[in-house]
């Protein structure tokens, strides 16, 4: 039986995971043992492979991944492991920049990712990579699967130069990213949601007619991670309430008709981000600091504006509803267990039953990964963990 059912009455059936809710955002008790009843297995897919994007048809992953000159590129690999390519890495045009953050188009042909110019004076680490200030000085671009095509969708001298996470529509016809409109308000700045058809026109890909997006009050930051399955609407994270910080941030669901939002989560002293609906429409998968311990609050990288919390892999219902852990690697006890983690993207198998997720698995040396998860469709056997520890 297929570990996404169609109905809601037999996955609480498979799972019995689902109870009557007091509300959206109600967390149970973590159980006695480090472990989610949902996890199969975790095993290392990838080491040194950063943020990542599974085309639909299931064939490839694509991901970024520093070259040892401290360059990010894309690069894609079949979901075993076993081929691997660089896409940007023979490109002169991004050979002095940070290539990273790709999403496929749906068709499969297509990569759009984020180009961080001035990469080597900004210094980021991988930690940093996890943080708004990765969309310092960046442009949009879009490449063909073979790597011998590209070209530039949205340009830093376009826009305010700091964009953020390009994803497209389950149709493919639409585009969404988000940019700072202002620098000096709040810890990140004002950020705004852009969406934009995409078309190609004589074999050129063009994004047009782009439409702007403030949910929230003035002052917020926001940034959107993908799209409703019937592409009305957008995942987006934000500090969106009053007296609201960025390190508390939730994640809503975005009206693309007129800007309101939904709140699927609640926990305004959590950094809540990066959710995506599952294949079938029915979970919602996030990143959250919930549930870890922090130590000395969010660990300071480099600069009070640029933080990496520790964060988890949860899981949700599409309406908010029963979250559940799925991953402890900040917990000492867990066999995946890190000297510190941050999970801070990940995406969906087409069938709903993987997870590929980039962890970067130690704070300090800034070591990163990717990890697939298997899920199982029923109470079973304890899961089992591969390659998970880091190498001393």
């Amino acid at each position: 039986m297929p570990l996404l059912s169609p109905r809601l009455r037999r996955f609480a059936g498979a799972f019995s995971l689902l109870f009557p809710l007091a509300g959206v955002g109600v967390v149970r008790a973590e159980p006695k043992l480090p472990q989610s009843d949902w996890v199969e297995s975790i095993r290392v897919l990838e080491p040194g492979g950063g943020r990542l994007a599974w085309s639909v048809q299931g064939d490839w992953i694509a991901y970024d991944q520093m070259d040892a000159k401290g360059f990010y590129n894309i690069h894609i690999m079949d979901p075993n492991g076993r081929f691997r390519k660089c896409l940007t890495c023979p490109l002169r045009e991004f050979r002095k920049a940070h290539a990273y953050n790709p999403s496929w188009h749906p068709s499969g042909n297509y990569l759009v990712f984020q180009v961080q110019l001035l990469a080597r004076r900004l210094k980021l680490s991988p930690a940093e990579m996890t943080t708004p200030d990765r969309a310092l000085h960046s442009s949009i671009w879009i490449i063909d699967k073979t790597g011998k095509h590209f070209w530039q969708l949205v340009s830093s001298a376009q826009t305010t130069g700091v964009l953020l996470d390009p994803v497209f529509s389950h149709e493919g016809d639409h585009l969404a990213f988000s940019e700072r409109v202002r620098s000096k308000k709040g810890r990140w700045g004002e950020w705004a949601v852009r969406v934009g058809q995409f078309r190609i026109k004589a074999g050129v890909p063009r994004l047009r007619k782009v439409k702007s997006f403030k949910p929230g009050d003035r002052h917020r930051f926001v940034t959107v991670s993908g799209f409703s399955p019937s592409d009305d609407a957008v995942l987006v994270a934000g500090n969106l309430d009053n007296g609201q910080s960025e390190l508390g941030m939730d994640v809503y669901e975005m009206s693309l008709k007129d800007g309101s939002v939904r709140p699927l989560t609640r926990s305004r002293r959590e950094w809540d981000e990066g959710a995506h609906f599952s294949p079938d429409g029915e979970l919602v998968a996030w990143t959250s600091s919930r549930g870890v311990d922090l130590g000395k609050t969010s660990q300071q990288v480099r600069a009070p504006s640029a933080r990496a919390q520790r964060r988890e892999l949860w899981l949700m219902r599409a309406d908010g509803g029963d979250p559940q852990r799925l991953t402890f690697f900040s917990h000492p006890a867990a066999p995946e267990s890190l000297r510190g983690a941050v999970v801070s993207d990940f995406a969906w198998g087409p069938e709903g039953k993987r997870l590929a997720v980039h962890v970067v698995t130690d704070l300090a040396a800034g070591v990163e990964r990717i990890y697939l998860i298997e899920l199982k469709g029923r109470s079973g056997p304890s899961r089992q963990v591969t390659g998970a520890r880091p190498q001393s």
